[in-house]
Parts: C-alpha cells; sequence; structure tokens
C-alpha cells in the first residue's frame, strides 16, 4: 500500500467524477460574492484525499494553463494540502518561458528523499501537553497522527499548553518522534 501519484493539468476537469466549472468572476474580487469562488465548490477532492491517505497515497498536482481560464485549485488544493504532496500552477504556460522550472519542479519531486507511511507524535515534561499539530495536511488534534508522505519540503510545528504552573527553576523537555518508511 502506499505511493505517489503526479497529475498534469492543462485545464480545469470539466467532465467525469469531480467536473468542475469555471467560477473565477472578476465581477465578485472585492464583495461579499468573493467567499463563494474562494471555497471549495464540493467535497469530492476532500473525500478522495481521505480516501488516497487511509492507502497512504500522496498526490501532487501540476496546472500548466496556456490560457486565462480558471483551474479552481481551491476545489482541487485538498489532493495535495492533505495527502502531503505539492501543488504547481504555472498560468499563461508557455514551454519557452516555463520548461526549465516544469523540469525542474518535476525533478525536484522525483529525486528528493521522501518518508511515506508517516506516524507524528510528540511527547512533552509533565505540566505541558501538545493541543494541536500545524502542517501541510491542515491542522491535526490527536496526541499522535499519520500522514501520506513527508520530504524535506515540509515543516510540522505543534501547539503546546501549559497545564500547571511551573516552578521558576524548571527545565520542559519536549520529544518529537516520526516513524516512517523510505524507498532508498
Amino acid at each position: 500500500i502506499g505511493g505517489r501519484i503526479i497529475v498534469f493539468s492543462s485545464n480545469i476537469c470539466s467532465s467525469g467524477l469531480g467536473s468542475l466549472v469555471p467560477r473565477d468572476d472578476p465581477k465578485v474580487y472585492n464583495t461579499d460574492k468573493e467567499k463563494v469562488i474562494l471555497s471549495p465548490a464540493n467535497d469530492y477532492y476532500v473525500k478522495m484525499a481521505n480516501e488516497c491517505i487511509a492507502q497512504r497515497v500522496c498526490i501532487d498536482l501540476f496546472f500548466a494553463v496556456s490560457t486565462s481560464k480558471s483551474v479552481d485549485l481551491t476545489t482541487m488544493a485538498p489532493l495535495s494540502s492533505l495527502t502531503g504532496g505539492d501543488i504547481h500552477y504555472f498560468p499563461n504556460y508557455n514551454s519557452i518561458n516555463h520548461s526549465e522550472k516544469l523540469h525542474y519542479e518535476i525533478f525536484r519531486i522525483l529525486t528528493r528523499t521522501m518518508g511515506s507511511e508517516v506516524a507524528i507524535k510528540a511527547r512533552t515534561s509533565e505540566g505541558f501537553s501538545v493541543v494541536e499539530y500545524i502542517g501541510g495536511f491542515t491542522s491535526k488534534e490527536s496526541v499522535d497522527f499519520e500522514i501520506s508522505s513527508i520530504d524535506a519540503d515540509k515543516s510540522i510545528a505543534f501547539l503546546l499548553r501549559n497545564d500547571e504552573k511551573l516552578k521558576e527553576i524548571s527545565i520542559v523537555f519536549i520529544q518529537f518522534a516520526m516513524l516512517y518508511t523510505t524507498l532508498f
């Protein structure tokens, strides 16, 4: 179980499962209606991302759009953000101007060290507790959690809560543990 999917697209997914319609409308910019286009159109891609997490699959999205058409990144972003993948967007794509950058981004994804089947836990001294983990995977509020993959370009933070009054001269210990599998 597990793996990586790299998706390349040059336009919006307009047919089949998860089909979308262009929602970008310059008339709603800087109005209350702008919230609608900055929110996901549906939860199909969140559900798909959760299925990928269960199977330990990471998804990277590449959008090389040659026109000014919208691809609805807001709706599709959970595929990458929840699974530990990356999103690469090339607006007004032109192979002469963007091919080197595209090549580098693909090369980087394929050659960097990546851990999969990642289990994470932070432990603290008595009197402190981990309240929340924060990172590119959204926030997690459990004591320990799992993500599909992690690499050198990702970071994880955690929020600590002080449960008891500390003595003036006390040392606090924090241990961060991450168990993962690599291919190399």
